[in-house]
């Protein structure tokens, strides 16, 4: 037997126990209560998981409202022991899913937006050609499509095809 196979709890040693019985509820690693969540491979309870993810949150999440997580209102055992009926403490959807989970509408949020700052760099709305700001309006429409680029919001391609919309239009 190979050493691989020797040390394989399923195929390997035919005397080791394992527990087929259904999930368990590990205890935090840090203090005796049950874990919430596994943070990578460590099991935490909700303050510990908390003081290990909030400053995490803090520099990852928006912070103009992108950042609501799932209260719970009522346990869900039919989808198993760790899971509840959810409110989001930013905007109110509800949802199924594990205690303080990340609000999957607000995290949404912040793709839409950039989604529609897309559209709007795309295919701006300026003032008429006649208009004394239309010329400034074109100009700082420019240089937000060049910005937006660098930010990976656009495409370059995507950029320059707008560019040469408006200098076609310019143009006519």
């Amino acid at each position: 037997m190979s050493a691989f196979a020797a040390n394989d709890p399923i195929f390997g040693d035919p005397d080791i126990d394992i527990d087929v019985a259904g999930p368990t509820i590990e205890a935090c690693t840090k203090c005796d209560d049950d874990a919430a969540r596994t943070v990578g491979a460590v099991a935490l309870c909700d303050l510990h998981a908390d003081a290990v993810l909030d400053p995490i949150r803090k520099r990852v999440f928006k912070q103009e409202g992108f950042d609501g997580i799932g209260i719970p209102t009522a346990p869900r055992p039919d989808w198993g022991p760790l899971f509840h009926e959810l409110e989001c403490s930013g905007c109110a959807a509800t949802w199924v899913g594990p205690r303080k989970t990340p609000c999957p509408w607000c995290a949404g949020l912040y793709e839409r937006s950039v989604a529609e700052q897309r559209l709007i760099l795309l295919r701006p709305d300026f003032p008429g050609s006649d208009a004394k700001n239309h010329d400034a309006a074109v100009k700082a429409w420019a240089e937000r499509l060049a910005m937006s680029v660098t930010a990976g919001i656009v495409t370059e391609r995507d950029a320059r095809w707008a560019l040469d919309r408006m200098v076609i239009a310019h143009a006519a």
